[in-house]
C-alpha cells in the first residue's frame, strides 16, 4: 500500500499524531525506540536549560561562518577555535561590569 508516495508494507508500525504520520519496519522498531527515548530525553534536557534560563549547559555548541548564537545574561561562556582559527563578535548590550574596567572582563589566563 501507498500513503501520501511512501510504501507502507505488511506488518510495519505505522504511528500518527497532530505533527504527522511516520511507518517503519518491526525489524528496526527496538533501535527506533531507543533513539526517540534519547532524543525525547534530549528535549527534555533543552525545556530544562530554558527554564533555568541556562540554555547551553555544559554542551559544546558548533558553528559555522555566519551562525548567530544567543545565551542569556549571566550564563559563563567560553569559545573553542579550529586549527584555522575564527573571527568572534561577543557582544553586551549593555556591557557587563567588568568590561568597562581596563584589563578585565577577559577570563583568568
Amino acid at each position: 500500500m501507498a500513503i501520501g508516495g511512501s510504501v507502507i508494507s505488511p506488518g510495519d508500525i505505522v504511528i500518527g499524531d497532530e505533527d504527522g504520520v511516520v511507518s517503519f519496519p518491526q525489524a528496526v522498531a527496538a533501535e527506533s525506540l531507543e533513539k526517540v527515548k534519547a532524543q525525547v530525553q534530549r528535549e527534555a534536557d533543552t525545556i530544562t536549560a530554558i527554564r533555568e534560563d541556562r540554555y547551553q549547559g555544559d554542551e559544546e555548541i558548533p558553528v559555522k561562518k555566519g551562525d548567530f548564537w544567543r545565551r542569556p545574561g549571566n550564563v559563563p561562556h567560553t569559545m573553542r577555535a579550529g586549527p584555522e582559527g575564527r573571527r568572534v563578535l561577543d557582544v553586551f548590550p549593555p556591557p557587563p561590569p567588568e568590561y568597562r574596567k581596563p584589563g578585565k572582563g577577559f577570563g583568568d589566563t
